[in-house]
C-alpha cells in the first residue's frame, strides 16, 4: 500500500505514475552562474589542476558556504589498474564563502606542504573527498565526516581530520566519491573496475556500492550500476556517480565519459552529465530517457574552447532556499587529451575551475502537454498521506491552466472534488495551494476526504508540471 510522506513528490521516475496521456518529458538544464568560473587556480601547489572531486556544502552552523576541493601540482602518473598504487600527487584544499558565489581561500593548512607555507591543504594524498555536515552526532569531535580516494574520517571543524585507510573495503578509488546517510546507514559511491572479458577488452569503469552503520567499517565495494549497450558500451563508461539525498529520493549525476572508439583507447574522450533516480540505492532510473544535463562543447583548438568544455560535478547538490544549486569543475582540455602527444604540447593551455548551475526547487524534469490541440492528463497511484493541505509545483499563465480531480480506490471522483470545483491560489514563486470549492466553502484536501486514501488526477494543456507535495504549510 503506497503511503507519501509530507515532502514534494517529483516524477522522476515512474513510482507514483498510474496513468500519463499525452505528455512528454523534457529535462530542465541548469543555468550556469555569469560569474564563472568562481573558484580559478591562485597558488603553486594548483598548477596542474583544482576540480571538485570534492563537496561544497552550507554548514548550518555559521551560514558560510564551505568547498572541500582537488588540487594538484602534477607529478609522474601512476598506473591506471585495480592494484594502482595511492594518487600521492592530489590533495584536498580549502575554500569559504558568505553566499557561495564570492570565495576565498583562507591558509588553514597545518605546517609546511611540499615547501609551501602557508597553504590551504587540509588533507594531503588523497583523492575526491566527498564531506558530510552531522551536527547532530552527539560526539562533536566527529561532527564533519569525510571519505574518498583511500581515505575516511571525521573532524570537528572541517579543517583538522583524523583520517584512515579504507582500500582494504574500496581499492582503487580515483573517480568522484560520494557518501550519503540513506535509511540509517552510510552508503559510499565509489569507482569500481573490472576487466572486460571481452578479448580485445580494457579496464571497464563502473559504480561501486560500500556501505557501513558507524562510519568506521565499511563492507567491501560491490558493482552497483554499469553502462549498457545502449549508452555505446564500452566506448562510454560511467566516471563516477554524484548522489545526493533529496527528500525521499537519492538523486544522482551521472558523469559518463564518451571515448573515441580506437582500438587500445580507455581514457580520451568527452564528458557529459545525465540524471538518475533510486529509491533504494541500487535500482536507478535514467531521467528524461538519457537526456543530457551537462554536455561538453565540443569547441576546436584548445585555446579556443570553453573554461568548462569537459565538466564534472561535484559530490553532492544542495537546495537552499528554493534553488537548487550544482557547483562543478570545468577545463578546456578533453579527458585523457594531456597523456596524448598534443595533450602534453597544449599541457600548458589548460585551464581549470570551478564553477555554480542552478534549478528551481524540484524542477528537474517538466511533464509538458505533448499534443498542444489536446489535454495532458497524469493520475497518481493510489496513495495514503499524512498532510493536510496540497501544494503542486508548476510553471503556468493563470492559474487555471491546471486543475485538480480527487478519485477514490474504485476510480471514482470524489463528490464536489472535480475539476469544476477545483482552485489554485499562489503559494509562493514556484508553488500553488489546490483547493475545492464545495458547498460555498473552500476545503483542502485533508478537510475534503479526511484519512481516505486518493489518487490524484492533474488535467493541463499549457504550462509545466514539475512536483505536488500534501503538507502541513
Amino acid at each position: 500500500m503506497l503511503a507519501i510522506s509530507k515532502n514534494p513528490q517529483l516524477f522522476l521516475d515512474d513510482y507514483l505514475i498510474d496513468r500519463l496521456q499525452n505528455i512528454r518529458r523534457s529535462l530542465q538544464k541548469p543555468s550556469k552562474h555569469l560569474a564563472n568560473p568562481l573558484i580559478k587556480q591562485d597558488f603553486p601547489w594548483e598548477a596542474k589542476m583544482i576540480s571538485t572531486y570534492g563537496t561544497v556544502l552550507h554548514d548550518s552552523k555559521t551560514g558560510r558556504f564551505r568547498c572541500w576541493y582537488l588540487a594538484s601540482r602534477g607529478k609522474p602518473d601512476v598506473p591506471d589498474t585495480p592494484e594502482g598504487s595511492t594518487l600521492s600527487k592530489y590533495y584536498t584544499c580549502y575554500a569559504e564563502s558568505p553566499d557561495g558565489i564570492q570565495w576565498t581561500k583562507p591558509m588553514v593548512g597545518r605546517g609546511s606542504f611540499s615547501g609551501f607555507e602557508p597553504h590551504n591543504v587540509v588533507i594531503p594524498k588523497t583523492h575526491s573527498i566527498c564531506v558530510i555536515d552531522t551536527p547532530d552526532d552527539p560526539n562533536p569531535q566527529r561532527r564533519f565526516k569525510a571519505a574518498g580516494g583511500g581515505v575516511y574520517g571525521t573532524s570537528p571543524d572541517g579543517i583538522e581530520w583524523d583520517m584512515n585507510g579504507w582500500r582494504d573495503a574500496v581499492g582503487k578509488n580515483d573517480t568522484g566519491t560520494s557518501v550519503v546517510r540513506w535509511n540509517d546507514q552510510w552508503l559510499g559511491f565509489v569507482r569500481k573496475q573490472e576487466w572486460d572479458n571481452r578479448p580485445e577488452g580494457n579496464l571497464q569503469r563502473a559504480v561501486g556500492i560500500t556501505k557501513s552503520s558507524d562510519f568506521q567499517q565499511w563492507t567491501e565495494k560491490e558493482l552497483t550500476w554499469t553502462a549498457d549497450e545502449q549508452d555505446g558500451y564500452p566506448w562510454s563508461q560511467p566516471y563516477g556517480l554524484c548522489v545526493s539525498t533529496y527528500g525521499d529520493l537519492l538523486i544522482g549525476l551521472l558523469p559518463l565519459l564518451r571515448l573515441e572508439p580506437a582500438q587500445g583507447n580507455n581514457s580520451v574522450g568527452d564528458m557529459e552529465t545525465q540524471l538518475m533516480v533510486s529509491r533504494d540505492a541500487r535500482n536507478w532510473h535514467r531521467v528524461s530517457d538519457r537526456a543530457v544535463i551537462f554536455d561538453p562543447s565540443h569547441g576546436g583548438p584548445i585555446k579556443d574552447r570553453a573554461w568548462d568544455n569537459n565538466c564534472y560535478p561535484s559530490s553532492t547538490l544542495m537546495c537552499i532556499e528554493d534553488e537548487i544549486r550544482i557547483y562543478y569543475s570545468g577545463n578546456n582540455g578533453r579527458h585523457g587529451e594531456s597523456k596524448t602527444p598534443l595533450g602534453k604540447v597544449h599541457e600548458a593551455e589548460l585551464r581549470c575551475g570551478i564553477g555554480l548551475a542552478t534549478l528551481q526547487a524540484d524542477r528537474f524534469e517538466a511533464m509538458q502537454c505533448d499534443n498542444q490541440a489536446e489535454q495532458a492528463v497524469l493520475q497518481t497511484k493510489s496513495f495514503s498521506f499524512s498532510g493536510k493541505e496540497l501544494l503542486v509545483n508548476a510553471n503556468l499563465e493563470n492559474d487555471t491552466d491546471l486543475v485538480v480531480e480527487v478519485v477514490d480506490e474504485n476510480g471514482s471522483i470524489f463528490n464536489g472534488l472535480d475539476k469544476t470545483a477545483c482552485r489554485l491560489q499562489r503559494h509562493n514563486a514556484l508553488r500553488y495551494r489546490v483547493e475545492w470549492q464545495c458547498n460555498g466553502a473552500s476545503k483542502s484536501l485533508a478537510q475534503a476526504v479526511g484519512d481516505h486514501r486518493v489518487s490524484l488526477r492533474f488535467s493541463w494543456m499549457r504550462g509545466d508540471l514539475f512536483a505536488f507535495q500534501v503538507c502541513d504549510i
